[in-house]
């Protein structure tokens, strides 16, 4: 069989005259006319009605601010076959239009024409609060605002482009932020409160207290009151450590330094996971830190009807299905074991998280131990009879009861030990977990 495709880039070369003109554009108070061809040419939502309805004769466009009669932009790229665009702010109208008719293809070609830059990034962070890049695309947008920080926020034009949840997920990119110093992303947070509300004091979570001097965080304790934003037990732990004699540091810049100490809190949403985990997984390029090999993760024993006989899954924070479970061969005292090599931590708190399907087996009395040898373990937190994650597709957050927030210690292993059976049946020692996050201090 021969199979000959028409090229259809022809079509700019026909006659319009000769169409009937038996469709019709509504939007706003005016209207304009063309023919279905073109319609299904131009909007794959209104090809797909015209499959079943060949009388569909009327679009209505709403929400859209046509007073300057833009929609002549698509009636050109009906009739020429090209989108002629030489005002950059009327690109907010096509993209909004575009998605309104389902025409994916305009909406990626005005991301893609280009690679990212401080010209046009802003008309990219456009595109990405109005929900029309994909995630790959958005993701790179957030790097490169991560690392291009100091003149994003320097350039109003930029910034004013920045939502609150833009800004909270450049920032949670903190691997690749460089800063003069950690007080210039204070100021700059403190301005943003003061002119667009106080819910943008929850950036302040995105500081890098570490790099602050010990007259750094007075002044800013003076300057916000820590009592009314964010977690009150977040701020008065991060406050009561920072401010201690044990963090008599010198100023530093962001970036990476060497012997750094990275903070990490949790996250007030149950499941935006930003803990030492997922910083080690995303300076990994988004793999499996455990599995890549920057952390090992073991464990004493593993159920022989696993998916997957192997811990390090739990690492894996996107996939929190049975197949990334582990648990232990029904074994009192059996534990996962996480040792950070070249890293140490110091634990506040941790998530352990159930496999989305129905297990049973749930966790119910546990301790979390850290050493530095392997051979004396020091209890950080203790559960007993918790049934906070006694079901299927839970995330549970703990905080470590057992720490002095005062004088926390570092360790280069973390132990999770079931001390107790499971909620499921007596004599049954398993703890079926597929996701475990870490909050704290990273020291590099």
């Amino acid at each position: 069989m021969i199979e000959i495709e028409l090229d259809i880039s022809s079509i700019k070369d026909i006659n319009k005259d000769i169409l009937p003109k038996d469709f019709i554009f509504i939007v706003g108070s005016h209207e304009y006319h063309c023919s279905k061809f073109q319609a299904d040419l131009l909007s794959p939502k209104i090809a797909s009605i015209h499959q079943t309805d060949v009388l569909f004769d009327t679009f209505e466009i709403k929400g859209v601010d046509d007073s300057d009669f833009d929609f002549n932009y698509f009636l050109c790229m009906m009739n020429e076959g090209k989108l002629y665009l030489q005002n950059p702010s009327k690109v907010s109208f096509i993209t909004q239009v575009a998605q309104i008719l389902g025409n994916q293809k305009i909406i990626q070609y005005f991301y893609q024409y280009d690679e990212i830059t401080l010209d046009n990034v802003a008309m990219k962070l456009l595109f990405l609060d109005q929900g029309l890049l994909n995630n790959q695309q958005t993701n790179e947008i957030f790097e490169f605002c991560a690392r291009n920080f100091t003149e994003i926020i320097n350039n109003k034009e930029i910034l004013s482009q920045c939502s609150l949840e833009t800004l909270e997920m450049i920032l949670s990119k903190s691997d690749l932020i460089v800063l003069e110093s950690e007080m210039q992303l204070i100021d700059i947070i403190s301005s943003l409160a003061q002119t667009r509300g106080q819910q943008y004091e929850i950036l302040y979570q995105y500081v890098e207290f570490t790099n602050l001097t010990a007259d750094e965080m007075k002044a800013f304790m003076n300057r916000v009151d820590i009592l009314s934003i964010m977690n009150k037990f977040l701020w008065e732990k991060l406050s009561a450590r920072l401010i201690s004699n044990n963090y008599k540091i010198p100023k530093k810049m962001r970036g990476r330094n060497s012997n750094q100490v990275l903070p990490f809190l949790p996250s007030e949403r149950e499941r935006d996971f930003r803990g030492i985990i997922t910083y080690l997984n995303s300076i990994n390029n988004g793999t499996n830190c455990a599995i890549n090999g920057v952390i090992n993760v073991s464990a004493s024993t593993t159920q022989r009807t696993a998916v997957i006989k192997n811990p390090s899954y739990v690492c894996s924070l996107d996939n929190l299905s049975r197949q990334s479970m582990w648990s232990p061969e029904n074994e009192l005292g059996g534990f996962i074991q996480f040792d950070f090599k070249d890293y140490l931590v110091s634990l506040t708190h941790y998530v352990l998280c159930t496999p989305v399907e129905e297990t049973y087996d749930y966790p119910r009395s546990w301790s979390v131990l850290g050493s530095n040898d392997l051979s004396t373990w020091i209890t950080l937190d203790v559960r007993n009879d918790e049934s906070k994650i006694n079901h299927k597709n839970a995330v549970g957050l703990f905080d470590c009861r057992c720490i002095d927030n005062n004088n926390q210690d570092y360790y280069r292993y973390i132990r999770i030990r079931i001390d107790g059976e499971c909620w499921n049946r007596t004599n049954r020692y398993y703890f079926d977990i597929s996701g475990v996050e870490f909050y704290g201090s990273l020291f590099l």
